[in-house]
């Protein structure tokens, strides 16, 4: 018997975006794997648990959950989120969470890896990428 990821993979995304890191670590497999990428890994329940200290910093002022796939033991969520860094400013992303679950048992799912792609906008990347407003000489 299977259990539909939708709900849980929500839950997890609200629980992040508002603190709740308890509910994350209840859910989480001792040898959970969270890699940030380009950013950082974070290997185990107790670094997992350390990490959320850090994060406790950050103030989450919106977040919409877009999209949500799930099969019987990955998830795929996708949004954006505009979070309070410690210092007040206010930054907004996108992000997709891409989810891997172990079984207690046939019911219970426990995270056993999490990597998160996470896309900050910066002014005038996506011109630089295209080379949009570089002047080539030959006008």
């Amino acid at each position: 018997m299977s259990t539909d990821l939708h709900p849980l993979l929500s839950a997890l995304n609200y629980a992040l975006a508002g603190g709740d890191f308890e509910y994350i670590l209840e859910h989480a497999a001792d040898d959970i794997r969270w890699e940030i990428v380009g950013v950082m890994v974070i290997e185990g329940k107790d670094a997992l648990a350390e990490a959320f200290e850090v994060f406790a910093h950050s103030e989450t002022r919106g977040m919409e959950l877009r999209s949500i796939f799930a099969s019987q033991d990955e998830g795929v969520v996708h949004g954006t989120m505009r979070v309070a860094t410690a210092s007040g400013e206010e930054r907004s992303y996108a992000f997709c969470d891409v989810y891997r679950f172990t079984r207690v048992d046939s019911t219970t799912p426990l995270l056993l890896n999490l990597t998160s792609y996470i896309v900050m906008p910066q002014a005038g990347a996506l011109a630089e990428l295209l080379g949009e407003g570089s002047s080539t000489g030959d006008d």
